[in-house]
């Protein structure tokens, strides 16, 4: 594997272990600002936990793109499962090429999604223009972090949803 891909996956780990039930977003948008202060990236939180995080192109057409995705996940485990989802981190579990979570879903939808967007923007190779990497709540229940987020903090006009 290359770094990219290496790195890609690291993050996709890193995530799985942080709780991210739909209304239970707290602690993933805490994440998701101590990355954005860790990578120097401008950042806004708003009251529902949609995060927005900002980095300038490095190429030289920058008319931003947004990049969306939601941070909850569809949360379902097996009739013996303890897995409490409020807490517990996913386990996932590798067996060859094929990534899987042990005894609950895995969160891929959306979890491929925050790792592309997260290595995007810590990325100092990966070339783009300005992106506004839009991470919204509740997608899984109520859609509550699409539709209050305050989309007047955004100045792209085009939209890429990485679900």
């Amino acid at each position: 594997m290359n770094k990219i891909t290496n790195r890609f996956l690291e993050l996709f780990y890193k995530i799985s272990q942080i709780p991210r039930e739909s209304g239970n977003e707290k602690k993933f948008a805490d994440f998701l600002e101590m990355f954005a202060k860790e990578n120097s990236l401008e950042c806004y939180r708003d009251e529902n936990n949609n995060v927005l995080i900002k980095k300038n192109g490095n190429k030289e057409n920058n008319e931003p793109i947004i990049l969306q995705t939601h941070m909850d996940m569809v949360c379902v485990k097996k009739e013996n499962s303890n897995h409490n989802f409020e807490v517990d981190p996913i386990e996932i579990v590798k067996n060859g090429n094929i990534i899987s979570a042990k005894d609950t879903s895995l969160g891929a939808d959306q979890g491929i999604g925050l790792s592309i967007m997260l290595l995007i923007l810590e990325s100092s190779e990966i070339t783009h223009p300005d992106l506004e990497c839009l991470f919204t709540s509740e997608e899984e229940t109520t859609f509550n972090g699409a539709v209050n987020f305050d989309y007047s903090k955004l100045k792209g006009r085009k939209l890429i949803n990485l679900d």
